[in-house]
């Protein structure tokens, strides 16, 4: 760990760790640190599992609409098992990212 830290940056969500990969481009230091667990509010408990969830039901109501298209629908059952894998996916890169450095 380096003798000073020239940036902390609180959270640990996605646009923060775009931000911390820029600062450590230009050989700043960086920690990151919050209360959040590693992916922060958007990817545990925010955007990822809510547009999970809703972008299905978008899809049903436009399929509606579009002519030619019938109405297929999507698996309800199967959606919450689909947002924990995203949320898995989004939180394991987080952590990827934070271990290396970037």
């Amino acid at each position: 760990m380096a003798d000073r830290i020239d940036v902390i940056i609180v959270g640990a969500g996605p646009g923060r760790r775009g931000r911390r990969r820029l600062l450590l481009g230009a050989g700043k230091s960086v920690a990151l640190t919050g209360s959040e667990i590693i992916g922060g509010k958007c990817s545990n408990r925010g955007c990822i599992p809510a547009k999970t969830l809703l972008r299905p039901a978008g899809l049903e109501g436009t399929c509606e609409r579009a002519a030619g298209i019938g109405t297929p629908g999507p698996d309800f059952g199967a959606l919450p098992a689909h947002r924990d894998r995203m949320v898995s996916s989004s939180t394991a890169g987080a952590a990827r990212s934070s271990e290396s450095g970037l």
